[in-house]
């Protein structure tokens, strides 16, 4: 694995937008090539907006949006009760 030197980033992140690029493509993907379909772009120009935009959204997931999401949801999970557990409550008065 010491081969891999400066590349070791670059395929980390390849390897982290597969499972956004596999939740994103269809509605992504499909939605570019039917707006380039409809300007009566070359269909292998339309195919290959389609991948690029559909790549480009999952990069930005993987750079922008999945840590911050992550740590939302790890929050909120963390203030959840244990199954069994009462929630204390503030009594007013």
């Amino acid at each position: 694995w010491r081969a891999l030197g400066r590349m070791e980033g670059p395929i980390r992140t390849a390897g982290l937008m597969t499972y956004p690029l596999y939740l994103c493509h269809s509605l992504v993907g499909g939605g570019t090539l039917a707006l380039t379909a409809s300007l009566g772009l070359n269909r292998w120009i339309c195919l290959a907006l389609a991948v690029g935009a559909a790549l480009c959204v999952s990069l930005l997931i993987v750079t922008h949006l999945e840590r911050p999401l992550r740590l939302i949801v790890s929050n909120l999970i963390d203030r959840l009760p244990l199954p069994g557990q009462v929630r204390s409550q503030a009594r007013a008065g």
